[in-house]
């Protein structure tokens, strides 16, 4: 006879020797994971070697075995102190944070409170551009502007829907 199958959304339980089935094969697949990034990382370190030993200039690039190397040398899981550009140990290592003019986030305000978000690639540009009149910014410190904009506006709604919450509760 055919398989049984479990309507859609239905709950599909596992037997114990199944589990045990699929909590090996995840292992084995971490194991093969791990495997990957290390040869990654040798393979990664050997290129830099021969690059530099040629004398060509290279830019740097993050490997994801950066990601191991990084846990087992400073217990940073997400690899972020080996990362280029990251603000690991050496937190000037790409330089002073952006920081804007008045004028710079007078206008992102207004631009954020008249509904631009989040900007696309061509607004990004523009707004970039019409912004570079108060001073020095990148399309990257417009972007991440208006992410964490977003991000604390929803916040604060979320705050205020708790406080509420909380008055209608103790009330």
């Amino acid at each position: 006879p055919g398989a049984v199958r479990a309507p859609p959304g239905a709950a599909v339980h596992m037997t114990e020797r199944q589990l045990y089935a699929f909590r090996q094969q995840v292992a084995a697949y971490a194991h093969i994971c791990q495997q990957l990034l290390q040869i990654t990382a040798v393979h990664a370190t050997q290129q830099r070697a021969t690059s530099t030993a040629a004398g060509t200039a290279t830019t740097a690039t993050y490997a994801p075995s950066a990601r191991v190397a990084s846990v087992a040398s400073n217990g940073d899981p997400y690899g972020y102190a080996n990362r280029p550009g990251g603000r690991g140990e050496d937190k000037n290592a790409r330089g002073p944070r952006w920081t804007g003019t008045p004028e710079h986030y007078k206008a992102l305000e207004d631009l954020f409170l008249g509904g631009q978000q989040p900007p696309v690639r061509e607004q990004l540009t523009e707004i970039t551009e019409m912004l570079t009149k108060y001073g020095p910014i990148a399309e990257s410190n417009v972007y991440n502007w208006f992410q964490n904009r977003r991000s604390r506006e929803k916040r604060k709604i979320a705050e205020e829907r708790f406080a509420e919450a909380e008055a209608h509760r103790n009330a």
